[in-house]
């Protein structure tokens, strides 16, 4: 990664995997985001956080990708629950 990126935008970089992965693990310890998770949203944010914690090939997108996934299906949920107690 160092090769592509440079040592500091390497170093940049896998803190903010770093960030993102305990961030997800929080969620799925804590159980809430934005509003509370069911069982399969934690799973999903709980496969995130592992993508996130290795070099692998393809690892780091999936992770991202699942991380954006849990952010906005709690961003929807939060909003469907504000409107139903409207």
């Amino acid at each position: 990664m160092a090769a592509q990126l440079g040592f500091y935008g390497a170093v940049a970089f896998a803190t903010f995997k770093a960030l993102v992965a305990i961030g997800l693990f929080g969620v799925v310890a804590i159980g809430f985001l934005f509003a509370p998770l069911a069982l399969a949203e934690r799973m999903v944010a709980f496969i995130g956080a592992l993508c996130l914690l290795g070099d692998f090939r393809l690892s780091d997108t999936a992770g991202f990708i699942l991380a954006v996934v849990v952010i906005l299906w709690q961003w929807r949920q939060r909003l469907r629950s504000a409107a139903a107690a409207v």
